[in-house]
C-alpha cells in the first residue's frame, strides 16, 4: 500500500513544481511588460529650411512664363534623414532629427517662391504645368549634408539645374542651359538646428545666383531671336 501511495503522489508533486515554474515565468513576462510600458517613446525633431527670398535688383522684367518642374536627389539625400559626414567615405544620419520634407521638395518649393517674388519673370508655376509656360526648370540635389573635417562643421549644398524650352506644339526640347551650383556655410551651432540654419543660407545664396543666370540666358535668347 505504501508503494502505491508514493507512486500516486509523485505526479502531483511534479505538476505543482511545473505550475510554480510557469508562474515564475509569467511574473517575469509581466514585469518585463510593465517595464516596456514605462519606457518613453523617442521624441523626433523636425526641421525645414527658412529664409527670406533674396532681393533681386537691376534686372528688367521678362515676358517669360516658367514652370519649376520635378526636382530629385542623389542617394543618400532622397529621404528625410539629416545626413552628415565625419570621415572619408563615411555617411551617417542624426538619430532623432529629421527634415520635415525631402531636400529635393524643399529646394523646388523655395526656388519657385524666390523666382516668383523676384518679379523678373512674367509668371512662375510649380503646382501644375500651364499651356502658357515657355520654359521648364528641373534640378538634381547632388549634395545636402553636414560635413565635419579639420575641426570645421559646414552645410554643403550642391544643385545641378537644367532649363528647357517648350516648342510650339508643347513638346519640351533638350536643355539649352545647364549648370551646377555649390555653396558652403559654416555652422554657427554644431547641432541639427545649426545645420538647418546653415543649409537655409546655402540655398539662399544659390537661389540669388540662379535667378540672375536664368534671367540672363532667357534675355539673351530673346535678344538674338532664338525660339
Amino acid at each position: 500500500m505504501k508503494s502505491k501511495q508514493k507512486r500516486g503522489v509523485a505526479p502531483i508533486g511534479r505538476a505543482m513544481r511545473s505550475l510554480g515554474s510557469c508562474m515564475a515565468v509569467l511574473m517575469l513576462l509581466l514585469s518585463a511588460g510593465c517595464l516596456n510600458l514605462e519606457r518613453k517613446t523617442p521624441l523626433f525633431h523636425y526641421y525645414l529650411l527658412e529664409y527670406e527670398a533674396p532681393r533681386i535688383s537691376g534686372l528688367k522684367p521678362l515676358k517669360a512664363d516658367i514652370y519649376v518642374g520635378r526636382f530629385v536627389a542623389n542617394a543618400p539625400y532622397g529621404s528625410e534623414l539629416m545626413i552628415y559626414r565625419d570621415k572619408k567615405y563615411g555617411r551617417d544620419a542624426y538619430l532623432y532629427h529629421r527634415w520635415r520634407t525631402r531636400p529635393a521638395e524643399m529646394t523646388q518649393g523655395l526656388l519657385a517662391r524666390d523666382m516668383r517674388e523676384s518679379r523678373v519673370f512674367h509668371r512662375v508655376y510649380r503646382e501644375f504645368l500651364p499651356r502658357t509656360a515657355s520654359y521648364e526648370l528641373r534640378g538634381v540635389v547632388e549634395e545636402f549634408l553636414e560635413r565635419n573635417s579639420s575641426g570645421r562643421r559646414e552645410a554643403v549644398f550642391r544643385l545641378r539645374v537644367m532649363l528647357s524650352k517648350y516648342g510650339e506644339s508643347g513638346e519640351m526640347k533638350a536643355p539649352f542651359f545647364e549648370k551646377t551650383y555649390l555653396a558652403h556655410q559654416l555652422l554657427k551651432q554644431e547641432n541639427p538646428p545649426g545645420l538647418a540654419s546653415g543649409m537655409s543660407l546655402a540655398l539662399k545664396e544659390v537661389s540669388a545666383v540662379l535667378i540672375k543666370d536664368i534671367h540672363r540666358v532667357i534675355e539673351r535668347r530673346a535678344t538674338v531671336g532664338r525660339p
